[in-house]
């Protein structure tokens, strides 16, 4: 792929929940954000109304190519997600806005991009693993749903892979995940990781631990039953006000953990795990604790090879931007 100069590019990261768009100018020199704008997506009803609302609220008229990561798989230039409200075909983007080019990508694709450009004040560290300048890179994030996405290294550039992995089984690894496995199969049918590691999952794992250890409801839980959040589960676990919710985010972190380390043996990720969504910088002083390195490095006879791998929280919530610009530049491969 050829990177090209000069260009001002819209780029987009369309989530489940909220959409952040951004204009870039000299994406091949010193990139600038000329302007940029958080969205709730379900609060329109297309993709096309969606940035039209954006360059219309920003007076922009001078876009020549536009990238977009997508929360969800994309098929032929074609996103059917599980998480939003409608579908996005890229070739319909790029005639009605008559643009010269528009690339569709997965939302992890998109942030996987930006891993190689990230400066040190955009992660935060959870081992003392020295980033390698190559080497295979796995990412996984939490938020609305759970993205996983590989960065294959060929010895001299980058080539992104899409995933759809957190939508694979759940894998329980002790008594209590099985007893939660059999929770969320009587739940929804089907446990994929997605239902454990996302916001809905924690508040799934905060549940069923009521129910297994038959545990009487908080007051605080009535007075928010239909509101709770996962945020508030995390929030009263690290200020240590209630301990259920505080072993929610231990059994958590332990799942997160142990699926970082199934990407990082299945991509054979020398250069690094990164996890990044809106979950991880949230919690990252829990992370940092324990229980996610522990089930991370729990691999056997691999146990060593994890251990020579860094590992990384991305804290900048626009790397998934930065990352739509740099494939649409060319920049990544």
């Amino acid at each position: 792929m050829t990177e090209k100069t000069g260009n001002v590019i819209l780029a987009g990261d369309i989530g489940g929940t909220k959409t952040n768009l951004a204009l870039f100018s000299n994406i091949a020199g010193a990139p600038k954000i000329l302007a940029q704008q958080t969205l709730a997506t379900h609060s329109f009803d297309s993709p096309v109304t969606l940035i039209e609302h954006f360059i219309n609220e920003n007076h922009i008229k001078d876009i020549s190519e536009a990238c977009f990561g997508f929360a969800g798989p994309v098929i032929d230039g074609i996103g059917n997600p599980p998480n939003l409200p409608w579908a996005i075909d890229q070739n319909s983007l790029q005639k009605h806005f008559k643009w010269k080019t528009v690339h569709l990508i997965n939302d992890l694709v998109a942030m996987a991009c930006s891993i190689p450009f990230l400066k040190d004040n955009q992660v935060a560290p959870l081992n003392d693993v020295p980033v390698k300048s190559a080497g295979n890179i796995g990412l996984l994030a939490a938020g609305t749903g759970l993205g996983e996405a590989i960065l294959f290294w060929d010895g001299k550039k980058y080539m992104p892979s899409p995933s759809e992995g957190g939508h694979k089984d759940f894998a329980p690894r002790n008594e209590i995940q099985y007893r939660l496995l059999c929770y969320l199969h009587g739940k929804y049918g089907h446990a994929s990781v997605e239902r454990v590691l996302s916001g809905p999952g924690l508040i799934d794992i905060f549940l069923f631990i009521l129910k297994d250890k038959n545990i009487q409801s908080p007051a605080w839980l009535a007075e928010c039953r239909q509101n709770i959040d996962a945020a508030e589960i995390s929030q009263r676990a690290l200020a240590g006000r209630d301990p259920v919710c505080r072993e929610a985010l231990m059994l958590f972190s332990e799942v997160y953990g142990a699926e970082a380390g199934n990407i990082a043996l299945q991509g054979l990720t020398t250069g690094g795990i990164y996890v990044g969504g809106g979950i991880a910088p949230q919690i990252l002083s829990f992370l940092k604790s324990g229980p996610f390195l522990r089930a991370f490095y729990a691999k056997g006879r691999m146990r060593h090879l994890l251990e020579a791998m860094p590992v990384r929280v991305i804290t900048d919530p626009e790397a998934p931007l930065w990352g739509a610009a740099a494939y649409a530049a060319g920049k990544i491969w």
